[in-house]
């Protein structure tokens, strides 16, 4: 039940984060306007094209020189932002520390709320909770709780932090981890303080998170494809995959840090032959002093047969 009461709070809080957080994805695209490529080739038929609107808005890339074809930019946040290209460690940890501080803040909540309503009584609540921590983190058991609780919300809330680890720049088994090392904490933290660490939530959190959190992924970049303004319902998709990542955002706004993300970009790239006929990916450098100081997307391409 005292999960229940938690997630319903934190679904709460999301909602509620629908409208401050709702940056028009129009004007990120206004202030970052891709230059079309210069040097587009064909080989036998092979075409390479690119998503119109998430590469767009990252398009924002430094200058060219001879000797850096690589290059980082910074995006303001928002909910349409492209997810970011290198893990942020820095933007991960921070997210952790928000979400153990919304546990607490919800048991703070349940604490002094009436035993009708939280479930506990007098006596649990002046127990000894250290030692009923001690306790309970050495006995991890399969609860009993409803199937809704174990397969429906908690593969749920796996695929929010799966989500958030995936917009932070981690690779798929990062984000795997990042929802596991999440899972655990809840399990064996917040919650130990108050009942055993459930085993098939330790499974089902990360796992089923993961494979949530994939098909969520394939939502959210649909959406940020779109062109124009988003809809209402849009930016509520964008904020029910990754809630954690709306709330975050508010903190950061109440603590005044600068959230901005982080996107490293290439020069655009020729596709030639080599004498063995397969198709190369060699990176334009800079041709002349007025395409150094162009902007550029590129994208690196490697197909074999």
């Amino acid at each position: 039940m005292m999960r229940f009461f938690i997630q319903s709070f934190i679904v709460a809080l999301f909602a509620i984060a629908v409208l401050p957080v709702s940056v028009s994805a129009h004007e990120a695209r206004r202030q970052l306007t891709l230059k079309p490529f210069s040097n587009v080739a064909f080989d036998t038929g092979l075409q390479v094209s690119s998503s119109p609107y998430v590469l767009r808005v990252v398009s924002a890339a430094a200058e060219i020189s001879d000797s850096e074809n690589v290059t980082s930019s910074y995006i303001p946040w928002s909910l349409a932002a492209p997810r970011q290209t290198v893990p942020d460690w820095s933007g991960l940890t921070r997210d952790t520390v928000y979400i153990v501080g919304m546990h607490w803040v919800v048991i703070g909540i349940l604490y002094v709320s009436p035993e009708s309503f939280s479930g506990w009584s007098e006596e649990q609540k002046n127990s000894d909770y250290f030692a009923k921590w001690r306790s309970n983190v050495k006995q991890a058991v399969w609860d009993k709780d409803d199937f809704y609780v174990n397969y429906v919300l908690h593969p749920y809330w796996g695929s929010t932090y799966y989500t958030r680890g995936r917009e932070r720049g981690l690779s798929r088994s990062g984000a795997f981890w990042f929802s596991a090392l999440q899972s655990a904490l809840y399990e064996f933290g917040t919650e130990a303080f108050f009942e055993k660490p459930s085993i098939q939530d330790l499974i089902v959190t990360p796992g089923f998170g993961a494979l949530l959190g994939m098909y969520f992924e394939t939502v959210r970049d649909g959406i940020k494809r779109r062109a124009g303004s988003l809809s209402f319902g849009d930016k509520t998709l964008l904020v029910v995959t990754d809630p954690l990542g709306a709330i975050g955002h508010q903190f950061d706004r109440l603590f005044r840090v600068d959230t901005r993300i982080k996107i490293q970009t290439s020069a655009p790239a020729v596709l030639t032959t080599s004498s063995f006929g397969q198709v190369e990916n060699r990176p334009i450098m800079a041709q002349s002093r007025a395409a150094q100081k162009e902007r550029y997307l590129g994208v690196s391409v490697t197909m074999r047969w």
